[in-house]
C-alpha cells in the first residue's frame, strides 16, 4: 500500500514538474508553477523513498534519479544582483496591497520608520478615507492608475513627479481594466526613472494575467531605468512573469520572505508564498528586498533597498 501511494504520488508530482516547464506555452501549465516548491519537495522525498525499498538496482537507479531531479527544481530563479559602488545614488521603496486594511496607524507607523522615498499601493479603495487621508499627510504626491482617481492602485511621493501617466483604459475595478500607474521621478543626482506599481487579476481565467502584461509592456519606458511593484498574483517561478521579465530586460527580486496570505478571514495566517513583487532595470541593484509584519492586510508589505549602477 505504502509503495503504490509513492508510486502515485511520484508520478502526479513529475507530471505537474514536467507541466510547469512547458508553463511558456499555455497559461493552464502554467498554473502548476504555483505550486512547484511543494510538489517538488513531496515528489523529490517520493522517489528517494522508492529508490530505498525498491530491490532491482535499475529501478533504485531510475527512482532515486527522478527524486534528485525533483529536488534540484528546489534551488531558486535568479535573483536581481545587489552589489553597486560605495558612492551610488540609493532609494529606498514601499509597496503593500492594502485589502482589508481601515485602521492607518499601523500603515503609518511602518511608512514613517522605514522612510521610504516613494510608496505604492493596491486595493486603496475609496471608501478607505482616513488610510487616504493619513497617506496624503506623509506623501502628497498621489498619482492613481485612473484619471478619475476611483482606482486602488496608486504611488505616493514626497517631492513633486517628473511626469504621470494613469494606465488604466476603462474601469480597473473589480479586474475590469489593467490596474497600473507610471510616475517619472529623479534621483538625488537629477537622473531620471521610471517607477510603475500594477495590480494583477488572479491567474484565473486563463490567459488574463498576459493580456495584462502585454498591454503593460506597452507602457514601459526606458527599461533598463524602470521599477515596478507590484500584486502580480503570481510567483517569480510562473513563466508568466518569467517570461514578461525577460522581454523587457529586467529581473524579479527575491523578498526574504514569502508575502500572502498574512490573514485569512480575521485571523492570523503564516504567509505562503510571494506574489507581491519587484522587478528592476538593468540599472539598478537590489541591496534588500525585506518583508513588513501584519499591516491590517491579507498581504505583507514590502521594503525594497535599491541603488544606481551608473
Amino acid at each position: 500500500m505504502a509503495r503504490r501511494f509513492l508510486t502515485i504520488l511520484l508520478g502526479t508530482g513529475l507530471a505537474l514538474l514536467l507541466a510547469g516547464l512547458l508553463g511558456s506555452t499555455s497559461p493552464l501549465l502554467d498554473l502548476a508553477n504555483l505550486g512547484q516548491v511543494p510538489v517538488a519537495l513531496m515528489t523529490g522525498l517520493a522517489g528517494l523513498a522508492l529508490a530505498w525499498i525498491a530491490r532491482r538496482r535499475w529501478k533504485k537507479c531510475l527512482y532515486g534519479l527522478a527524486g534528485l531531479v525533483s529536488l534540484a527544481m528546489l534551488w531558486p530563479p535568479a535573483d536581481a544582483p545587489g552589489q553597486c559602488a560605495p558612492d551610488a545614488v540609493r532609494l529606498r521603496l514601499a509597496w503593500l496591497n492594502t485589502q482589508g486594511v481601515t485602521d492607518p496607524a499601523p500603515l503609518a507607523a511602518w511608512l514613517e520608520a522605514e522612510q521610504p522615498d516613494a510608496v505604492a499601493f493596491a486595493e486603496l479603495r475609496p471608501g478607505a478615507a482616513e488610510v487616504r487621508r493619513a497617506m496624503r499627510v506623509l506623501y502628497p504626491y498621489a498619482q492613481f492608475c485612473h484619471r478619475s482617481g476611483n482606482c486602488g492602485t496608486v504611488i505616493h511621493t514626497r517631492v513633486p513627479p517628473v511626469n504621470v501617466a494613469a494606465l488604466a483604459r476603462g474601469d480597473p475595478q473589480n479586474r475590469r481594466a489593467l490596474s497600473a500607474v507610471r510616475t517619472g521621478m529623479r534621483l538625488g543626482d537629477g537622473t531620471p526613472f521610471n517607477l510603475m506599481a500594477v495590480h494583477l487579476s488572479r491567474p484565473l481565467p486563463l490567459g488574463r494575467q498576459r493580456e495584462e502584461l502585454a498591454e503593460l509592456e506597452g507602457h514601459i519606458e526606458q527599461p533598463a531605468d524602470t521599477i515596478i511593484l507590484g500584486d502580480f498574483n503570481a510567483t517569480r517561478r510562473t513563466a508568466t512573469l518569467r517570461d514578461f521579465a525577460s522581454r523587457n530586460g529586467l529581473v524579479v527580486a527575491a523578498a526574504d520572505g514569502p508575502t500572502w496570505p498574512v490573514q485569512w478571514e480575521g485571523h492570523s495566517a503564516l504567509p505562503l508564498i510571494q506574489i507581491d513583487q519587484l522587478l528592476v532595470g538593468r540599472n539598478w541593484a537590489v541591496e534588500r528586498l525585506r518583508t513588513s509584519g501584519n499591516l491590517g492586510s491579507d498581504h505583507a508589505g514590502l521594503v525594497a533597498d535599491l541603488c544606481r549602477r551608473i
